[in-house]
């Protein structure tokens, strides 16, 4: 990237941009897996939450219920923005399941099941990489839940905050990896900059 600081600019605050942010934007959503080259800017991971729940939102009103998972992180909130991370969050209907490991994702799998058959879900928000632990969720993982969520009509969210720039696997995002791309993918790089 030139100069990773010259993406620290909230534009949500009418700030001026110059070239070089445009130019590491480019290059940040360029990397994006396969039909995902869209993108905005957010001052942090509850921001970009708040932003593809508005964006699914517009397009998919079926719930306002989200599956998320244990220890996956979304930012803690903001005075503007909510975030899916803490329990007692009041703003959205979290259902949080098992993290999916070797061990136990078809297990995890079973149960995302019974509650898509259950109940109607916005979205399902996961981290490919947890922050808070650095544990890598198993690939085939995501490739099945993507497969089921099509099933289902239910986007899938994939956080890559710890799993961007090769932090997952040599692909800049993790989910790059995936047999068939999630819905939509957020991170946050430090400071004011998330996509």
């Amino acid at each position: 990237f030139k100069n990773i600081s010259t993406l620290i600019n909230k534009i949500c605050l009418s700030n001026f941009v110059g070239k070089d942010f445009l130019d590491n934007l480019d290059e940040i959503f360029s990397r994006s897996p396969e039909g995902l080259s869209q993108g905005y800017c957010a001052s942090g991971q509850s921001e970009a939450v708040d932003k593809i729940v508005k964006s699914i939102w517009t397009t998919n009103k079926k719930s306002n219920r989200f599956i998320t998972f244990d220890g996956h992180y979304f930012g803690s909130g903001s005075f503007c923005a909510r975030t899916i991370s803490n329990i007692d969050e009041p703003l959205f209907s979290v259902d949080r399941l098992k993290n999916p490991t070797e061990d136990n994702y078809k297990s995890v799998l079973d149960d995302i099941n019974l509650l898509l058959e259950a109940n109607k879900y916005l979205a399902v928000f996961i981290e490919a990489k947890r922050q808070k632990f650095m544990d890598n969720i198993p690939l085939h993982f995501l490739d099945e839940l993507r497969k089921m969520l099509s099933k289902y009509n239910t986007p899938l969210v994939v956080n890559e905050t710890a799993s961007k720039l090769g932090q997952y696997s040599s692909d800049f995002y993790a989910s790059s990896n995936m047999k068939s791309p999630p819905d939509a993918i957020m991170a946050y790089f430090g400071g004011q900059i998330a996509v």
